[in-house]
């Protein structure tokens, strides 16, 4: 029997955060980090496990400070191809049984919501 390492399936975040005007700014910044951090420890995800940007979407509207999170990047969920990496399609928005979800790049904007 032989065992082949995981692949990365190397995520990339880019989303503005829209901060509650009676919130301090830098404190909201620190948990969504952290928040973001958190969800994409390797620790968290099993091999093939799809990625649903709802489930990403619900832990940063969780933290207390958050208005509302426009997601730009995934644009979409990331659904398991039932193969191997080497056969999986490129440029699909599949993950393939032998990889793993990992945050690659994060582009994370901060503004206050706009006055009434």
């Amino acid at each position: 029997m032989q065992v082949k390492d995981a692949y990365k399936k190397l995520i990339d975040l880019k989303a503005t955060v829209v901060v509650n005007r009676l919130a301090d700014a830098s404190v909201v910044r620190e948990k969504v980090n952290s928040a973001i951090s958190d969800y994409f420890n390797v620790s968290n995800w099993e091999l093939g496990e799809p990625f649903y940007v709802s489930q990403l979407l619900e832990v940063l509207n969780a933290i207390d400070g958050v208005k509302y999170i426009d997601l730009f990047m995934p644009s979409d969920n990331i659904l398991q191809s039932q193969s191997l990496v080497e056969s999986a399609s490129s440029g699909t928005l599949t993950v393939a049984i032998n990889e793993i979800i990992t945050l690659a790049n994060s582009e994370i904007s901060f503004y206050y919501e706009a006055r009434s």
